[in-house]
């Protein structure tokens, strides 16, 4: 009985043990395949991500064998997964130099050594990372390799890097703008008394004497300095200009002639010029600079024993994939006028500034280095784009594209004479004592009665004090009120009387809002020969009597 006993309790106790031994088996089971999920559920997410990224992952053992490859990356190698799996690393790079870095940095992996490196395929750069591949107890049994495809964050870095170099251009070009403005403002009132007299001596001197051939050719440079004014303004962005139809063949031809009367006789220009009549929408006096200053660059390019500039004009179109290409063309039919010289060339990186303001490679007092930069203000106003090419030794070329319009060009308007005046009585109201004076001699020798201030607030004074006027012209910019303000400044007295305003700025007043403001003309300084007798008798004639 007691033996039976024992047995059962011994049969009791192993049956307890297997259930004890069974129940651990299967919890260590269960862990065992909880941590093989998570272990499938990783190696899963590891490959989604490095499927997704443009990135290759691969290890080589120590004979430099690839024993695995994988990742997005591996596509724009035009490789699969695994492809190179069993080929060495010679195999691969198609070389035995040991001394090659891709191959280098694994042999240094070998050695416990990491290794960085850029990889180029086409235009593809991958960014690559080697690093030793260590067992569980840290020995190495071969190298890992990470590359990173950086081409597309090169790119947006370089894109990034462009745009703030546009930002700090654009800064610039403001800052010379407001100089430009006030440059341009005061040169102006010295334009207009010089342009005045000199009218005025020349109608005073016989028509054939030397003497009015003399102040022709004063009032011709006046104008010209008149036009460069002008051009700065609309460099500055402080103005725009009125574009007309302008015949490239004439304007480039006339400015290749002036080229050819003011560069040294070892220096030869051809010119090249379609028997096609070219027209563009543009002010004559750009075009004109555009080709003096690309000739005048190229000539200063060449060395002194001589050399050749080429000028060409023709028609060239562009098509959607070369607009792309070049920044600021687009699809269209374009006049091209091409200046190339063998003068000494540029690098890239003066090639890459050479439209920046102040920018030169030129020795002081050769230039201010705003040729250039003129130039490319003037053609991206007109819907162009310069393009340059220029290599060291070999010369360079530069490129203008202007679009092409089927408008014909413009002929002279035959001069009509300015009518007398009728003894009106005017006040001429200008801070500039020279310009107002001046402004009086002329309109004084038409036959008006006229009386001049420097001060607008003194205007104010006169009128207040019972003086009668039929016409008031006074400058847009002075101190303590402008032109504007004066001209307001009658409205609210009910003073009524036509406004002329003279102003440096085209863009001072809104178009058409001069009305509003009591003022019935606008004229731009300098003023030239007539325009103020003109503008004064075309107000009074159309300007209603005052009333009583």
């Amino acid at each position: 009985m007691n033996g039976l006993l024992l047995v059962t309790t011994i049969l009791l106790a192993l049956t307890g043990i297997g259930l004890f031994l069974n129940l651990a088996l299967t919890r260590r089971l269960i862990r065992a395949r909880e941590d093989l999920i998570q272990a499938r559920r990783a190696e899963d997410k590891y490959r989604l991500l490095v499927t997704r990224l443009p990135a290759l992952v691969w290890t080589v053992d120590k004979n430099l064998v690839f024993t695995s490859s994988e990742g997005g990356g591996l596509a724009t190698l035009g490789l699969t997964p695994g492809q190179v799996v069993g080929m060495t690393l010679t195999e691969y790079f198609g070389t035995d130099n040991l001394d090659f870095f891709p191959i280098l940095s694994h042999r240094r992996a070998l050695d416990g050594e990491s290794a960085a490196y850029e990889f180029h395929w086409e235009d593809a750069i991958f960014q690559t990372y080697v690093d030793p591949l260590r067992d569980r107890k840290g020995k190495v049994v071969g190298a890992i390799g990470v590359a990173v495809n950086t081409t597309e964050a090169r790119q947006a870095a370089k894109a990034l890097q462009d745009s703030e170099r546009q930002l700090h251009q654009v800064q610039k070009l403001d800052a010379l703008g407001s100089l430009a403005g006030g440059i341009a403002h005061d040169f102006n009132n010295i334009l207009t008394p010089i342009l005045g007299y000199a009218h005025m001596l020349r109608e005073s001197l016989a028509e054939d004497s030397v003497s009015s051939r003399d102040v022709r050719q004063i009032e011709k440079a006046a104008l010209r300095a008149k036009d460069l004014v002008s051009q700065i303004l609309v460099f500055g962005r402080q103005s725009e200009v009125d574009l007309e139809p302008v015949s490239l063949n004439k304007v480039v031809e006339e400015a290749t002639r002036l080229l050819r009367a003011s560069i040294p006789t070892l220096i030869e220009i051809d010119e090249k010029l379609p028997e096609v009549d070219l027209r563009v929408m543009a002010d004559p006096t750009q075009i004109h600079q555009i080709v003096i200053n690309l000739g005048t660059n190229a000539f200063h390019a060449i060395p002194d024993h001589g050399g050749r500039i080429t000028v060409e004009l023709e028609a060239a179109t562009v098509g959607a994939e070369h607009a792309q290409a070049e920044s600021g063309l687009h699809p269209g039919v374009f006049g091209r006028i091409a200046v190339t010289d063998t003068g000494h060339g540029m690098t890239p990186q003066v090639r890459d500034r050479v439209f920046e303001p102040f920018f030169t490679t030129k020795e002081v007092g050769k230039g201010a280095g705003l040729g250039l930069s003129v130039i490319h203000g003037i053609v991206r106003s007109l819907n162009g784009a310069v393009l340059v090419e220029s290599e060291p030794g070999r010369g360079s070329r530069f490129e203008v594209y202007l679009p092409l319009t089927e408008q014909e060009a413009g002929s002279s308007e035959v001069a009509i004479p300015i009518p007398e005046g009728r003894g009106e009585r005017i006040l001429v109201v200008d801070d500039e004592e020279t310009v107002a004076v001046m402004a009086a001699r002329l309109l004084e020798r038409k036959g008006y009665r006229v009386d001049t201030v420097t001060d607008p607030q003194r205007a104010l004074e006169r009128f207040s004090a019972g003086d009668q006027y039929d016409l008031m012209v006074t400058d847009f910019s002075m101190p303590g009120l402008t032109g504007c303000d004066l001209a307001g400044c009658l409205q609210v007295k009910d003073i009524r009387i036509p406004v002329i305003l003279m102003t440096g700025f085209r863009d001072s007043i809104a178009p058409g809002s001069h009305r509003e403001m009591g003022i019935s003309h606008v004229l731009l300084k300098p003023l030239v020969p007539g325009a103020l007798e003109r503008a004064v008798r075309e107000v009074l004639d159309a300007e209603p009597p005052p009333t009583e």
